[in-house]
């Protein structure tokens, strides 16, 4: 995922993003791109929906039925 910061350029506005997710997403300038915003509320959803089994234990098979 990439973070950026939108500015102001004159009458209009565009997002920043930094060189490094530049080369790391193989984007060059002038390239178009589609993109979705994430709103911090919606952020904070998804990190807590995908983050849910943070912190437990490992799994542990309880009946040996197959090899792998």
């Amino acid at each position: 995922m990439l973070e950026g910061k939108v500015i102001r350029v004159g009458n209009s506005a565009a997002i920043s993003i930094s060189k490094k997710d530049l080369e790391k997403n193989r984007l060059k300038f002038n390239q178009r791109v589609k993109f979705s915003v994430i709103k911090p509320r919606q952020k904070e959803a998804l990190l807590e929906l995908l983050g849910s089994a943070k912190g437990t234990k490992p799994f542990k098979r309880e009946e040996e039925d197959r090899e792998f």
